[in-house]
């Protein structure tokens, strides 16, 4: 196995902002041999996406919802790691991949989160609010790494032989990301998960949290918290009401 050789997945739906700063940001990074880029672009996707992937030699396959898009770009894929990450999401420095990639490794894990911090550039209680909503996510998913119910979401690396094994994300469902790093601790597959720690953070949009901060909260609180209660098996066909802005 190639130990610096890595896919990386990005769903994408009118993207053209953000794909390039992440793509700019790959392409920087320092101490990886190997890098293929696959775009999963969503049929709905009205803007220049596909252009800018092409432009920057990404393979491009058919996307749809986040679960979907992933999952046809891993089967694109062909090093033996996989990374997915969201457009909106980026590294913030150039040995970001090198140390999360030696870290995945030396702890043998199959499947790993990654830690965020928001990317907001603006001043006074909004930074306060996402400074603080980041940082409880970050203590959330390092304290629930080595739990039966992880978490994860927005960037995540996988064993490409395990990702399949564990036939790939759920699709229809919010929170798809976590479901499956649930999955793979079960004592079906016993799979190793963990949080990478010693890479840095990668930057994450708020943008969802813009024009409707208390409305997304709820929603996504109500539906954490239908998962907590009830299990995943309560969150069918629930990522459209999600992505549409709905309850």
């Amino acid at each position: 196995m190639a130990r610096n050789h890595l896919s990386v997945v990005i769903p994408c739906k009118d993207e053209e902002f953000f794909l390039p700063r992440l793509l700019d940001a790959l392409g920087a990074q320092r101490e990886i041999s190997r890098i293929e880029y696959v775009c999963a672009i969503s049929p709905d996707t009205t803007d220049g996406t596909e252009a800018i992937a092409r432009r920057y030699g990404c393979r491009v396959v058919n996307g749809g919802r986040p679960a979907t898009a992933r999952n046809n770009g891993a089967q694109a894929a062909t090093y033996d790691t996989i990374l997915f990450i969201d457009a909106d999401t980026y590294p913030e420095h150039d040995l970001f991949l090198s140390r999360a990639l030696a870290e995945f490794r030396d702890r043998e894990l199959h499947v790993a989160g990654t830690l965020l911090s928001p990317d907001y550039r603006g001043n006074g209680v909004k930074r306060l609010f996402y400074s603080g909503l980041y940082r409880f996510l970050r203590y959330e998913f390092t304290r629930r790494q080595d739990t039966a119910n992880p978490v994860m979401q927005s960037a995540m690396f996988f064993d490409r032989e395990a990702f399949f094994d564990l036939g790939r994300f759920k699709e229809g469902i919010f929170r798809e990301d976590s479901e499956i790093a649930a999955r793979a601790v079960s004592s079906e597959f016993g799979y190793r998960f963990g949080i990478i720690r010693n890479s840095g953070f990668l930057r994450n949009s708020v943008r969802r949290f813009e024009g409707k901060p208390v409305r997304t909260l709820v929603k996504v609180g109500y539906l954490n918290a239908k998962a907590e209660l009830f299990g995943y098996e309560a969150l069918e066909d629930t990522i459209d009401s999600y992505l549409n802005g709905e309850l």
